[in-house]
């Protein structure tokens, strides 16, 4: 009796290995998700700047805003803004954020990237300003995937004196 026990017990053990404990390593479920596409400003990394080409009239320098940043997540997040110029020969662009600018804002909180456009001799001049922005924060991560450029049609006078402006 004693050995059709252990008979019978060892083919339980050898049945169980063979069968498995009913778990599972991958499963596939359906789940609905909503995406919304929305427009910069619109965006929980809001940006706010000028689609349109800029014109500046004047000699000397001028003081522009490239783009406000907003922080429209849920929880205070980290920026991270660099801004790169192309600009023509008459013209020199300054931009604190051209060595990447990095801000913490709070829910709501919102800062300017600002930039110095200089006229260095008269006539009809173009700069375009470029940039690019990442958030990080505690389960955030957001960045622009192009960067988004302003154009500057700068018409310096005539009768300017020059201004010694370095990049």
């Amino acid at each position: 009796m004693r050995r059709r026990v252990l008979v019978l017990c060892a083919l339980v053990v050898v049945a169980s290995f063979a069968v498995g404990t009913g778990s599972y390593s991958a499963a596939s479920v359906e789940r609905d998700a909503t995406v919304n596409v929305v427009a910069d400003k619109d965006a929980y990394m809001s940006l706010l700047y000028s689609d349109d080409t800029v014109r500046l009239e004047g000699s000397g320098a001028h003081e522009v805003t490239v783009v406000t940043v907003r922080n429209r997540f849920t929880q205070p997040v980290d920026f991270a803004v660099t801004v790169t110029v192309t600009a023509g020969d008459g013209l020199t662009v300054k931009a604190d954020a051209m060595e990447t600018t990095s801000v913490s804002a709070g829910i709501g909180d919102a800062f300017d990237v600002p930039a110095t456009i200089a006229c260095q001799s008269p006539g009809q001049h173009r700069a375009t300003v470029a940039f690019d922005v990442t958030a990080t924060g505690a389960g955030v991560t957001a960045e622009t995937t192009t960067s988004r450029t302003i154009e500057y049609l700068v018409n310096c006078s005539n009768n300017q004196e020059q201004t010694d402006t370095e990049v």
